[in-house]
């Protein structure tokens, strides 16, 4: 038994030792590391408390992966909290914004993403309080701990169908309800693992990601030689786009991550009511479903979140925007990266432009 014992712990420093020693050359050789690790490894992500995953405050870094690159830069806004893409603010009641990546804007310079569009035409400061991977609950969380502290004009909610409901669901199993204990203790040790190994990021890419289709890099393996090879034609020639999520899967409305979604959406406008301020909600579809006329034999309605998440705010009294139908006048130009599920910079530009007479109104009086 002891000859066992001894021969498992020199097993254990060897592999140690191997480890250790392939950590040191990625990290002295970062190129040897897949692209899209690389950029994984660039996001300013940390741990937080209230939140589960936030951005680093002054943070900067060019952001570089196989489609486009940008470089990030991050505020507090002098309120000690966490990180934001945006810059420091100049004067008093700006419109808070919240979000998801698409308002966080991978891809794009910081001046291009649609709410800093609206700032320079509107003359009224935005604060981009977005971060990528955000679910509602989470953004409700910055605003309410930080985000009231600016004491808004305005709150924009900006929800993306896409992930949205699931981001949700995410949250309660992880970070707040059904996590405990052991869930406060493995977190923070998986943001560290994130930042700060560079083999733990080479497992999560091969072994979660290539083998299993799971976590952040399943997207990079999960599209088929077909979906990769679907260029949407006629109309759009001029457009290339891969498919990133299923649109079918758009015709279902996850139930208990849209309970949360609507709970978060009533609590966003109470504080918004508490402070006297307009309230907002901005609804970003999928590419797919912009680009829905080039699929055939769909099933369902492809447009059934949104019409819930309309729905609800009408009842609540809350105004929505769906850019949807926008965004469909626009589909000659590539609005969406080709193969990335986010917008492009004249996305940004085709967001702004259709927010821009609701927000016009709202900042001259009307609500």
């Amino acid at each position: 038994m002891k000859k066992i014992a001894s021969w498992l712990l020199l097993l254990a420093i060897q592999m140690v030792l191997v480890v250790g020693a392939l950590e040191v050359i990625l990290r002295a050789f970062p190129a040897l590391l897949p692209m899209n690790v690389r950029y994984m490894i660039a996001i300013p992500s940390q741990w937080h408390p209230v939140l589960g995953v936030a951005q680093l405050p002054a943070y900067r870094q060019k952001v570089v992966n196989q489609e486009f690159s940008f470089d990030i830069s991050t505020t507090d806004f002098g309120l000690k909290g966490p990180g934001f893409r945006d810059d420091s603010l100049k004067g008093s009641r700006p419109v808070v914004v919240l979000g998801d990546s698409f308002t966080w804007g991978p891809g794009v310079s910081k001046s291009d993403i649609w709410c800093e569009l609206l700032e320079k035409r509107s003359g009224i400061e935005f604060a981009n309080m977005a971060y990528a991977g955000y679910g509602t609950t989470q953004e409700r969380l910055v605003l309410e701990n930080w985000g009231r502290s600016l004491n808004p004009r305005g709150v924009i909610l900006q929800i993306f169908v896409g992930n949205d409901f699931t981001d949700n669901e995410i949250w309660r199993q992880e970070f707040h309800v059904g996590g405990g204990r052991l869930m406060s203790l493995v977190m923070p040790l998986r943001a560290w693992l994130n930042k700060n190994c560079r083999m733990y990021e080479l497992f999560k890419y091969h072994v979660l990601g290539r083998f299993f289709k799971r976590g952040c890099y399943a997207e990079v393996f999960r599209k088929t030689d077909a979906q990769a090879n679907r260029i949407f034609s006629g109309s759009h020639s001029r457009v290339v786009l891969q498919p990133v999520t299923d649109l079918e899967g758009m015709s279902l409305v996850p139930a208990r991550g849209w309970d949360t979604m609507k709970d978060d959406i009533r609590r966003i406008k109470a504080v918004a009511d508490h402070l006297q301020a307009w309230f907002v909600v901005l609804i970003v579809p999928t590419k797919e479903q912009v680009y829905s006329s080039a699929y055939s034999n769909v099933k369902g309605n492809v447009f059934a979140r949104n019409e819930a998440i309309e729905k609800y705010c009408r009842d609540l009294g809350v105004r929505a925007v769906d850019v949807t139908a926008g965004l469909k006048e626009r589909t000659n130009e590539q609005i969406y990266w080709p193969i990335d599920g986010h917008l492009a910079k004249l996305g940004h530009q085709a967001v702004a432009d259709i927010l821009a007479p609701d927000i016009s109104s709202l900042l001259s009086g009307g609500r």
